[in-house]
């Protein structure tokens, strides 16, 4: 699972700027022509900036990605960590950092939404550790 987050650059669209995001933050690909331009976020919404000086618009997008089509380099490598978890752990770690930090509970609202969430949850006898 990943969170990439950030804005919108010239003419992007939304669908456009998750998958450059994803790139930049995760290396995941750079094009993904199975993904379908229209496609529609899982979750939307709105919150104040922590100063409370400005609104934040984010939506969050759900990409299917393998392991094997990630990129061995990209843009913020040096700055990020990653690594494959399971749901149930990456459910964990989104709620225990709304807890620490009382801030991006959209992150945690927005997994339980993911097909990899339902799928895994449904899976009889196996609980929710599909990655």
């Amino acid at each position: 699972m990943s969170v990439p987050k950030g804005g919108l650059e010239n003419g992007e669209t939304l669908v456009e700027a998750a998958i450059r995001e994803a790139w930049e933050e995760a290396g995941t690909p750079q094009c993904l022509p199975n993904v379908d331009r229209d496609l529609q976020p899982i979750f939307s919404g709105t919150c104040l900036t922590k100063d409370e000086e400005r609104t934040i618009h984010y939506h969050i997008f759900e990409l299917d990605i393998r392991e094997d089509q990630l990129d061995d380099t990209w843009l913020e490598q040096s700055q990020r960590k990653r690594e494959w978890v399971t749901v149930d752990e990456a459910l964990r770690r989104c709620e225990e950092w709304t807890y620490r930090k009382n801030s991006k509970i959209e992150l945690a609202q927005a997994l339980r939404r993911c097909r990899v969430y339902h799928h895994a949850n449904s899976a009889a006898g196996t609980g929710s550790n599909s990655r």
